[in-house]
């Protein structure tokens, strides 16, 4: 989309040029096309610069390809909603303005109920309040895996997955947090191959879309 971006303007900045465009509405759209382009690529790090990031390796990807800084994420390789509610110094000495949570099949698996899962999340949500009170809370969508990892893995299938986030949803009402369902990154980009191999974890493109997404979601009309 954004190589689509950039030919249009340049071919509408080249006519406005020959004189060939002229019609007010054009000259506005090619400045818009422009000034999103001009915008790209985006410093994650300063628009998040307030923000904390607590999750599984998904999650771990932001600080792994440099989109974010180190120490404001806080994931380790097989990290658990059990496991993040013990790790919260950072969230305590750093009070954080957003918190973005992300876990799924870490803390799922064909001996753990539904219930267990959301429980185990309403929890940490309940540490993070105490830890930073004044923060707002995210709890983003378990994200899919694909098909064919769906089939070796049945505790993971699409059915259960969004029995789970309606689930996620609700308790964020009852827990004054907030839920965002982060699986419209995939279908905006559905053309796109985002997932590694191994189909559970996403190629660092993927990391960009979704920080774009939570800008657009979480950081839209908000005051500095």
């Amino acid at each position: 989309m954004l190589k689509s971006i950039v030919v249009l303007s340049i071919a509408l900045a080249a006519s406005l040029q020959q004189g060939i465009v002229e019609e007010p509405a054009v000259m506005d759209a090619v400045s818009e096309q422009i000034a999103v382009v001009a915008a790209r690529p985006v410093d994650y790090g300063t628009v998040f610069a307030r923000d904390c990031f607590i999750g599984d390796s998904i999650t771990g990807g932001l600080s792994y390809y440099g989109l974010l800084r180190e120490e404001q994420v806080i994931s380790h390789l097989g990290f658990t909603l059990g496991k993040a509610a013990t790790e919260l110094d950072w969230v305590r000495e750093n009070q954080p303005e957003n918190i973005y949570l992300l876990f799924g099949a870490n803390d799922l698996g064909p001996n753990v109920s539904d219930e267990t899962f959301v429980e185990n999340y309403r929890a940490l949500i309940t540490a993070l309040h105490a830890a930073a009170p004044q923060a707002r809370i995210f709890a983003q969508s378990v994200m899919p895996v694909t098909t064919r990892e769906a089939k070796s893995r049945p505790y993971l299938s699409a059915g259960r997955l969004d029995e789970l986030n309606r689930s996620l949803y609700q308790m964020t009402l009852e827990e004054e947090a907030n839920y965002v369902n982060i699986r419209k990154v995939l279908q905006i980009h559905a053309d796109e191959d985002l997932y590694e191999p191994d189909g559970l974890h996403f190629r660092s493109l993927f990391d960009r879309y979704w920080l774009d997404y939570l800008m657009e979601q979480t950081k839209k009309n908000r005051e500095d």
